[in-house]
């Protein structure tokens, strides 16, 4: 079916809609006199099959604009309800005030069964993580494939113990966010991660690792909190490690033992962190791109760090780009 481009454009007026002690701010949207004076255009629009409809909607930058559509037309007043993709944008203190009562009404009118994708950017996650919990808990009984969980704000999520075992996860980005202690992973459809200033320790990275079986790409940014990294993974052929997230004393060296690894990416900030390759055969290309601010002020400063360096030299003839 080929559909001509048609010039829409949204003028938005401020409608209140007042459910118990909130107030949400709806927007009306307006068509443009373009649309008016093109012999028809939303009516051709209307033609179109419902299914169409809201997967048009679905592609709108949030679930609130797919909101906004339902005074569009008395036809368009249900199609968001039916979407398959819901994002969730609460990121500044006012915004989430009143993000968390909106996002707990579209829920409770959604009619379709399946959501494809989960992504939810709020200031601080934690302040409302009872409702955070819910929302995960529906979206994984609707087989939920990509979740992305994103706390601008340092305040830690702890992931809620009916997320570690659903099965028809494929991709997981997490920001600020934090697994339970004692749980058992279980993502049996999960192939890439994206984790930023995940706290991960040793034991966490074992339980992501064995309990994630077709995990293809891994993918680390401000990483801490772990000293280890075996993966014995067959599947798991990319890992990317970017800036080390110094917030502790002690060790900050890393361990990595990854004979299947086809792809590594080590990038960015390293400040004094030391990485030590142990077993990495099979690895095809590298990309090194960091740098290193180091407090040892001597000569023994190369030394320390050659530990990474030396096994990087001897894989220069298999390597296919190192930087």
């Amino acid at each position: 079916m080929l559909i001509s481009q048609t010039n829409l454009q949204i003028i938005k007026e401020p409608v209140e809609k007042t459910q118990g002690e909130h107030t949400t701010v709806m927007k009306k949207p307006k068509l443009m006199e373009t649309i008016a004076e093109d012999d028809g255009a939303l009516d051709r629009i209307n033609k179109l099959p419902e299914s169409l409809l809201a997967r048009i909607i679905s592609l709108l930058p949030s679930t609130k604009n797919a909101v906004r559509t339902c005074l569009v037309s008395k036809r368009w007043q249900y199609l968001w309800t039916s979407i398959d993709n819901l994002t969730l944008l609460c990121d500044s203190p006012s915004e989430a005030e009143i993000c968390v009562p909106f996002v707990d009404y579209a829920f409770a009118q959604r009619i379709s069964s399946k959501i494809r994708k989960f992504y939810l950017d709020c200031w601080d996650m934690l302040s409302y993580s009872l409702h955070i919990d819910q929302w995960l808990t529906y979206v994984i009984n609707s087989k939920v494939e990509h979740v992305v969980l994103n706390s601008t704000f340092f305040k830690v999520y702890i992931l809620p113990q009916s997320f570690y075992t659903c099965s028809s996860l494929v991709t997981l980005g997490l920001r600020n966010c934090a697994f339970d202690k004692g749980v058992v992973i279980s993502w049996k459809s999960l192939k890439t991660v994206k984790f930023m200033t995940v706290e991960l320790d040793d034991e966490a990275i074992v339980k992501l690792l064995t309990g994630c079986h077709s995990l293809e790409t891994m993918e680390l940014t401000y990483f801490h909190g772990f000293q280890h990294l075996e993966i014995k993974n067959i599947n798991l052929k990319t890992l990317k490690l970017h800036n080390f997230w110094q917030l502790y004393g002690g060790d900050h060296s890393l361990e990595i033992v990854a004979p299947y690894l086809q792809h590594l990416v080590i990038s960015e900030h390293l400040d004094d962190f030391k990485c030590r390759l142990v077993n990495v055969s099979s690895l095809v290309s590298a990309e090194l791109t960091f740098d290193i601010r180091c407090e040892i002020q001597d000569n023994s400063c190369r030394d320390y760090h050659r530990v990474f360096l030396d096994p990087c030299s001897r894989l220069s003839s298999k390597v296919e780009t190192c930087k």
